[in-house]
């Protein structure tokens, strides 16, 4: 046991120490090919034939296992994938001139749930198995069982397209065994620690229309202050950053507007980070404030789709009279994003009162 907990530690630390820079990527579209081996392999059956009944039980540990494989894997969606495993093991022991030898083989069909997460992604499977052994010591010895059971693990992503993964499985073998010509019932247990290094082919992210790029500030203000800046070509603009409620990460706003061009409305762009969920869409951009909601029009949006996450970006037009609302010190206002109520805290009111002055100050006198 204490083997096997070091084992454990090291993995973890190993597996933490590898995928800090890792990237997220979604495994919908995406195979997977594997090299594994295990790394423990209890098992427990009990042969009878009538009445009459033997227990027998072996225990496997180290490295390398004893049996290799390979894996192949396709991500059905998001968080689904399907696959199956082929195992074979070979040994060959020879004390004077007795020998001994033993052949196995075994396939596993899967089918894994991951969680979110967004470079090491749990995840539990459910697995169906057949196995095979045939060895010669005193005499010809075959099994043949059919294994049923649960399975649990994590794929620690080192980089878009290579993981490094741990899974343990419990599986329920029934079956039969040869020995002379004599059959006897097999019935039993298996517990299976694998280790593996997959590659990941292909893949996709859902993405919606182009999100229209915002006009880079080529030089700063020379008359505006704080985090207002007006380009060369007259183009006014203000970013800031809100924290979200029960949630991790913030959301960026960027509002800017050309006064000349268009002095009755403004661009509002928000990027937020939220969890991945296949067919969801964001609800349409709005701003709450006295009592009274203003939904942005012209909506685009766009999502880079990461694994449990995603960065979503959505674009609209807002009414440049609806920022005098969300500048009342005395009133709560919020941004409605995605379904959340994020609140615009005083330093938030007071980037977008700055920005509203200096959009003001830059609107063209009319005639007179």
């Amino acid at each position: 046991m204490k083997h096997i907990k070091a084992l454990g530690c090291t993995l973890a630390v190993a597996t933490l120490l590898c995928a800090v820079e890792a990237d997220a990527q979604n495994i919908d579209g995406s195979f997977r090919l594997a090299l594994e081996t295990d790394v423990l392999a209890l098992d427990h059956v009990t042969l009878s034939s009538g009445p009459a009944s033997v227990t027998s039980g072996s225990t496997t540990f180290g490295l390398p296992g004893p049996a290799l494989g390979v894996a192949v894997a396709y991500g059905v969606s998001p968080n689904i994938l399907l696959g199956t495993r082929l195992q074979a093991s070979s040994s060959h022991i020879k004390v004077g001139d007795a020998a001994a030898d033993a052949t196995g083989f075994a396939l596993f069909p899967e089918a894994e749930y991951l969680f979110p997460g967004a470079v090491v992604r749990p995840f539990v499977s459910a697995n169906l198995g057949y196995r095979a052994t045939g060895s010669s010591v005193a005499a010809e010895t075959s099994t043949s069982t059919f294994l049923i059971g649960p399975g649990a693990g994590m794929h620690a992503f080192v980089s878009s397209s290579f993981s490094l993964d741990a899974g343990v499985m419990a599986l329920f073998q029934k079956g039969t065994s040869k020995s002379n010509g004599v059959a006897l019932d097999a019935n039993g247990y298996s517990v299976l620690l694998t280790v593996a290094l997959s590659g990941w082919l292909g893949g996709s992210s859902a993405t919606a229309a182009p999100v229209a790029a915002v006009p880079p500030v080529e030089k700063p203000p020379a008359t505006d202050e704080g985090s207002t800046a007006v380009d060369e070509a007259g183009i006014v603009e203000s970013t800031f950053t809100l924290d979200r409620p029960n949630a991790s990460g913030g959301v960026r706003v960027t509002i800017h507007g050309d006064p000349v061009r268009d002095a009755d409305s403004v661009e509002v762009i928000v990027t937020s980070l939220r969890p991945s969920r296949p067919g969801a869409a964001c609800s349409t951009l709005a701003f709450e404030a006295a009592g009274r909601r203003t939904e942005l029009t012209d909506m685009r949006s766009s999502s880079r789709g990461g694994f449990g996450s995603a960065l979503t970006t959505q674009a609209g037009t807002l009414p440049f009279d609806a920022l005098r609302s969300l500048t009342d010190a005395d009133r709560e206002a919020w941004l409605m994003v995605c379904d959340e109520r994020v609140l615009l805290l005083p330093a938030a009111k007071h980037r977008l009162e700055r920005f509203g002055g200096v959009f003001r100050r830059r609107i063209p006198a009319g005639p007179p």
